[in-house]
């Protein structure tokens, strides 16, 4: 399922309306924002909004760069590795055409941008368009003029957790206080996090509610005003694996294959760095990535591992987490427009994959995956081409409950609403958050939400969805229970073909659709084409047409243009098969020396890595196409006993495992 996503009410903050965030468009008088809450006849009338005197980055990810260009005038706030990132990027395009030779020198997309001087003498001035700021550091900041008085706001900014320099705002004034969260993953370890960070303190909701506890903002805290939340994942998305445990799974699973496998990082888009870091430390090993990534590595100065860990050297290592678009020599499989194998064919090439699977399914997927590898690492099965990571970068809804939770707001608003979803995500937000938020804060919601649909669609939207709506389900009969449960996916006994389709992110859409709503499961789109509705915009919404879609959003705007040669440079359909081969046994008088990797060495001299490795108890195969018939098909691989039996217990430990996880789901 393919979404897109639009910047709500164009970047505009209801308190702040000169604040914009990750839109840099031009204002229109196209755009209304509803009067805030504090209005007596709230959320109307609408009002055109103003022109913007500050523009906030929460990430260099292209979805939010909206407008912007070399000729940009105002004035940007973001984090120091966001500055520095954005300065070094370079348009997908003009890396490929220098890949490819058409293009000699690099061309970045944000020159214009850079800190210069301008004039001279008496003239001279210097014109730095981006202010960096510090995460944690507070900064006061005008925004214009009320009442013939200038506009204070503190800002201060706090990490998101979704890639390098991405960033979250708190902005308060003396008399209003709101959190835009960008694109965020609250995952547990980023709320214990989170909790302890002094800005965020005054705003924190009470850890307790008991009998004899006070509602309000007395004892010092503030309650916030509203939440700008990152509802890119809210809907058709489940429980989310957390990062720590899949990222030792996976480093594990790709211990079992051959010492000599060659492993490609699928890391395409800024934010699974910490792929690579894990990588490079369990196996003491630098990671090889392409020129452009490097060059954005080194931007990134609060990690400066990332240097460290990975080399541009691709002959210095077996894992490569280079351009896919243009992989490089070592780990490159097909030719451009060509579907047959023609680079590597004797190099088993693993393809690692970055996916969103619900944790329910996952279990079951990865204990039929796992069962294979072990197969394949004692002989009976072949090796799988591809190892699927779990990892999402986006908060599904269990974690925004929690993070919002936390600060119980007055108010909570979408960064941004899914065109493919039809606004079904924001549709749905006050019922996700009505037990999260603040005493009155569920009928603020429910009004704005209305207003929102009636000057995009008209009235007669609500209503027709109003329509529509089965059942309460508090009244829910048997016959209805039994179909809510055929609804809420697979079962712990469920086959792993069920547990796939169950979890694509239309099932689960359509799950949340009838389990929040009551309205029938369909997509989105047929509920609005049921009611008569198409997609016409309305207040507070510019319609992008080279929005991206929201599994591939962040970095790659011809994506949907490179879809088939992409199937191509995979390694979905595995290798052709090896030449015939024989094994022979070869005595060398002498063993190589085994080169421990350090990182300082990557730095030291990249070209000059060569790692000689030793097998675990393997033989030398050597190429002799007379020694054997083309009908047999030898294994290419033998493992040692001690490698076997470590392989025995780690599937012993998983099944485990599993039956553990089995027997709490039937009791």
């Amino acid at each position: 399922m393919k979404f897109q996503l639009t910047q709500y009410l164009d970047g505009h903050l209801l308190e702040f309306p000169t604040i914009r965030v990750d839109c840099f468009l031009p204002s229109t008088s196209s755009t209304l924002l509803p009067s805030p809450p504090s209005c007596p006849t709230h959320p109307h009338p609408l009002r055109p909004a103003p022109n913007a005197q500050l523009f906030l980055l929460t990430h260099v990810h292209s979805d939010h760069l909206l407008g912007l260009s070399d000729s940009f005038t105002g004035k940007i706030i973001c984090s120091p590795d966001t500055k520095r990132m954005l300065l070094a990027l370079e348009a997908e395009l003009d890396r490929g055409y220098l890949e490819e030779g058409k293009r000699e020198v690099k061309r970045l997309k944000y020159p214009g941008l850079k800190r210069r001087v301008e004039g001279k003498g008496k003239e001279e001035k210097i014109v730095d368009r981006i202010e960096a700021v510090p995460y944690g550091y507070p900064k006061e900041y005008e925004i214009g003029y009320q009442d013939g008085k200038p506009q204070v706001v503190t800002i201060t900014l706090l990490d998101a957790n979704h890639c390098p320099g991405s960033t979250m705002f708190l902005i308060t004034s003396p008399t209003k206080a709101v959190l835009h969260t960008g694109d965020v993953r609250a995952d547990k370890l980023f709320i214990q996090t989170l909790r302890r960070e002094p800005a965020i303190q005054p705003s924190l909701a009470p850890s307790s509610r008991y009998a004899g506890s006070t509602i309000g903002s007395g004892g010092g805290r503030r309650t916030l005003d509203r939440i700008y939340l990152d509802t890119g994942a809210i809907l058709g998305t489940g429980d989310m694996p957390d990062r720590e445990p899949i990222l030792q799974d996976l480093v594990e699973q790709m211990s079992l294959f051959p010492d000599d496998t060659v492993f490609f990082l699928d890391t395409w888009c800024f934010g699974w760095e910490y792929v690579i870091k894990e990588v490079a430390r369990y196996f003491n090993e630098p990671v090889h990535v392409d020129r452009y990534k490097r060059s954005i590595y080194t931007a990134i100065e609060t990690d400066p591992y990332l240097l460290l860990c990975t080399t541009t050297d691709p002959h210095s290592t077996r894992f490569h987490a280079c351009e896919r678009t243009h992989k490089c020599v070592a780990c490159k499989r097909f030719e451009r427009g060509n579907r047959r194998p023609v680079y590597n064919l004797d190099k088993r090439i693993v393809s690692v994959n970055m996916v969103e699977v619900k944790d329910a399914s996952w279990a079951m997927e990865h204990q039929a995956f796992l069962d294979k590898l072990g197969k394949a690492a004692l002989g009976d099965v072949s090796w799988p081409y591809n190892i699927n990571v779990p990892l999402a970068r986006h908060s599904p809804l269990p974690e925004l409950q929690n993070l919002v939770k936390l600060f119980k707001p007055k108010a909570v608003s979408p960064n941004t609403v899914t065109p493919g979803l039809k606004d079904m995500d924001y549709n749905l937000l006050p019922e996700f958050m009505k037990d999260c938020v603040d005493e009155g804060a569920y009928e603020v919601m429910m009004r704005e939400r209305d207003s929102y649909f009636d000057g995009k669609y008209g009235k007669e939207y609500m209503k027709g969805l109003e329509g529509m709506r089965v059942v309460s389900l508090d009244g829910l009969s048997n016959v209805d229970l039994g179909i809510l449960t055929s609804l809420s996916g697979p079962s712990i006994g469920a086959t792993t073909a069920d547990a796939k389709v169950s979890s694509t992110r239309f099932s689960m859409s359509k799950e949340q659709i009838f389990r929040m709503s009551g309205l029938p499961a369909l997509r989105p789109h047929d509920l609005l084409q049921t009611i008569g509705f198409g997609t016409s915009s309305g207040f507070g919404m510019t319609h992008i047409k080279h929005s991206e879609e929201y599994e591939t959003e962040e970095e790659s705007p011809r994506k949907r243009r490179r879809v088939s040669y992409m199937k191509d440079e995979s390694d979905d359909l595995g290798p052709e098969p090896s030449p015939p081969v024989v094994i022979k046994v070869e005595q060398s008088p002498t063993v190589a020396k085994k080169e421990v990797w350090s990182p300082l060495m990557t730095l030291k001299s990249e070209s000059s890595i060569h790692t000689v490795r030793q097998s675990k108890g393997q033989a030398t195969f050597i190429q002799s196409a007379s020694s054997i018939t083309k009908d047999q098909k030898p294994s290419r691989y033998s493992l040692g006993t001690d490698e076997k039996a470590r392989i025995r217990r780690l599937m012993d430990r998983d099944r485990e495992t599993f039956a553990e996880e089995d027997d709490e789901a039937e009791d």
